[in-house]
């Protein structure tokens, strides 16, 4: 799977700011806030949406509430189980011998995209909001190193 980032013709949010996460190397939060060029904070200052990076974790985070981009959620495994039935895999004309080539031009969390490639479906991922992007390629990586 491969996620592209595009530039937008439309207004998108400005980036969050980066935290690192308080006790950790904030290396890996450094190289996110590098390639988003947004500023790195070591402290949450303020209730502005924040990219939170550890060092084997990140997610969004506004007023207290996370949203994190994983693909090894409880639903995520059920919709990976479904297989052929999964409706999404019937949508796009998955068969045993048939794994279609796909263009996601809304990445968005990628739950979508993650499905059709576990069925054997080449994706390419568009994304035009840069922290998804990079959120995106981080929860595919992972899921690649433990699938």
């Amino acid at each position: 799977m491969q996620t592209i980032m595009s530039e937008a013709s439309v207004a998108v949010p400005a980036p969050p700011a980066v935290l690192a996460v308080s006790g950790e190397s904030p290396a890996r939060a450094r190289a996110a806030a590098a390639a988003l060029n947004v500023p790195l904070c070591l402290e949450k200052t303020s209730t502005e949406p924040l990219l939170v990076v550890g060092e084997t974790d990140a997610w969004l985070e506004l007023d207290g509430t996370e949203v994190r981009l994983s693909f090894d959620s409880a639903t995520m495994r059920h919709r990976r189980r479904g297989g052929q039935n999964e409706l999404l895999g019937r949508a796009v004309g998955v068969k045993a011998d048939r794994k279609p080539r796909i263009w996601d031009a809304t990445g968005g969390m990628g739950r979508d995209a993650f499905v059709l490639a576990d069925l054997g479906c080449e994706i390419t991922l568009n994304e035009r909001v840069p922290v998804l992007a990079w959120l995106l390629n981080e929860a595919i990586a992972a899921a690649s190193v433990s699938t």
